[in-house]
């Protein structure tokens, strides 16, 4: 509250912050219909936003949300601009690379674990640093005449996958995905595999979705599938 109240007194015309703050911030903003003055931008950074997140911020402040890419070591890599299309890469300060687990260069398009080299770090260089993060180079050029090449958002670091009874491999990527049609239907969501390899899905499930019981039985569903 006394974070809010500084907010509306300043008016701040960015709002950047932490992912998972802003979204603890929106929802006690929604829960307790609060009017802020709208900022004109919101920026987001050190995890992927999901929709549900971007949704919920972009509603408690009433301004749109874009993505920053970033990561401790090497500060600013990319960002998204108002056009939506990916992030740019910053290419004139960093070089991007898509590797395979063999460290080869993956196609276009194609995911890859992220390598980095910082063209801006006299005092500690990082040629081809792999942080742990996955992305994907896009073909495609921005609608906003910007002409840093586009990345897409990231995927997270190096995912876990699932090994069932069946000795089929799930992707611990796909189950991030479970809520991706109704992303207003859960605030947040958790899976968790157990010793005997059975999976568990948590929820946090947003009370006033009209359809929960039959998003919940889907993603079962779809899980059993």
């Amino acid at each position: 509250r006394e974070f809010l109240n500084k907010f509306a007194h300043v008016r701040p015309e960015v709002l950047h912050g932490y992912v998972g703050a802003l979204d603890i911030l929106a929802q006690y903003v929604l829960e307790h219909g609060i009017q802020l003055p709208s900022p004109k931008v919101i920026w987001v950074t050190s995890a992927p936003i999901t929709p549900v997140q971007q949704k919920k911020i972009e509603s408690a402040f009433n301004a749109p949300v874009y993505d920053q890419y970033g990561c401790c070591e090497i500060y600013w890599l990319a960002a998204e601009c108002p056009a939506r299309n990916g992030l740019h890469m910053f290419y004139d300060t960093r070089r991007f690379e898509f590797l395979d687990d063999n460290n080869r260069p993956v196609p276009n398009g194609e995911y890859g674990n992220i390598a980095i080299t910082d063209l801006q770090n006299y005092a500690f260089p990082l040629i081809r640093y792999l942080n742990g993060d996955r992305g994907r180079r896009l073909n495609k050029r921005c609608t906003c005449g910007c002409n840093l090449p586009l990345m897409d958002k990231v995927k997270g670091r190096v995912s876990e996958t699932f090994t069932l009874p069946s000795k089929t491999h799930l992707n611990g990527e796909f189950l991030t995905t479970l809520f991706d049609n109704t992303p207003e239907a859960v605030r947040q969501f958790q899976v968790h595999q157990l010793a005997d390899a059975s999976i568990v899905v948590r929820v946090i499930p947003n009370n006033t979705y009209p359809n929960l019981d039959e998003t919940l039985e889907h993603v079962r569903y779809t899980l059993e599938k």
